[in-house]
């Protein structure tokens, strides 16, 4: 399923939050694409998650995101091991009423709390909202390829997947960053940590979650690029083919056709020859060719 993006606003003084502000939310994130924006509204809490596509599922598609109980997630992305996940969970006990990814993601997260994120495979910013303890919690994937952006006050927290749609909902947000800005200008990589151009938004850290419950936040980092637990050297090699294989299966496995981008590189020639060994399926292979620049030509890789 393809989003378009997800939003959230927690009046932390226990009023109402106000449906205005949320349909500005849902209007900035749907702009870019003939999308629709769907809100949850509940007293100080509410949610809006945009889609690019109706969901496949329409009879268990619920006002924004998906609910289980007091449990509520909206997510924005791609998950490559739902149906891996789905197996694990249906193995200790859990019964699934539909194939969407939202209750894959619920149940996740009701077995193992936070430390379901680095379960998940793919590419993805969600937000879940447990209704028991009050306790909201958002993440980021290992890379960060999905942003996730948050507005703190003492009365209100406010999150995006982008910068714009908290400005649209509140200009008070607008506020440079000039710190973050003078950096940038320097020669510094925006979005390389938790600060923004703007003073009062901040990025949640890729591989990290953040939790806020009785007025507290607090940041966990789940995955690191430094890695984790060292691989005996004698399984290395096979421990690699594995992890690459399992990588390209679920690429390739719903496709009728694919190509893959040659470039006589170690990871593409890697790719490729675990590829041919995987699918009697037809390779199409793509290359880069430059008339004008021969020394740049790559197209005999192909």
């Amino acid at each position: 399923m393809t989003m378009a993006g997800i939003g959230g606003i927690w009046n932390l003084s226990g009023g109402t939050v106000p449906r205005a502000a949320l349909e500005i939310l849902s209007e900035s994130l749907s702009r870019p694409c003939s999308g629709r924006g769907e809100i949850f509204c509940r007293k100080s809490v509410g949610f809006v998650q945009c889609r690019r596509f109706p969901p496949a599922v329409s009879e268990v598609a619920q006002e924004g995101g998906c609910a289980r109980g007091p449990l509520r997630v909206v997510w924005d992305g791609t998950l490559w091991n739902a149906d891996e996940l789905r197996d694990e969970l249906t193995g200790k006990g859990m019964r699934f009423r539909s194939p969407v990814p939202e209750e894959i993601l619920i149940r996740s997260y009701e077995v193992w709390g936070p430390a379901c994120f680095p379960r998940f495979r793919g590419v993805w910013a969600m937000a879940f909202w447990d209704g028991r303890s009050e306790r909201l919690t958002i993440a980021r994937d290992p890379l960060g390829m999905r942003s996730l952006f948050y507005a703190a006050s003492p009365d209100r927290f406010v999150f995006a997947s982008e910068t714009g749609a908290i400005h649209a909902a509140f200009p008070e947000e607008r506020q440079v960053n000039h710190r973050e800005l003078c950096w940038f200008l320097e020669g510094g990589s925006p979005g390389a940590g938790e600060e923004t151009f703007f003073r009062n938004i901040r990025s949640v850290p890729p591989g990290s979650f953040l939790v806020i419950q009785s007025g507290k936040r607090e940041t966990t980092e789940y995955w690191s690029p430094l890695g984790g637990e060292e691989i005996p050297r004698e399984g290395l090699n096979e421990a690699f083919r594995t992890l690459v294989r399992q990588a390209i299966s679920r690429q390739t496995e719903k496709s009728r056709s694919f190509s893959v981008l040659t470039s006589g590189g170690l990871d593409s020639t890697v790719i490729l020859r675990t590829l041919a060994g995987m699918t009697e399926k037809k390779i199409s292979c793509v290359a880069l060719r430059y008339d004008e620049h021969r020394d740049l030509d790559e197209s005999s890789y192909t």
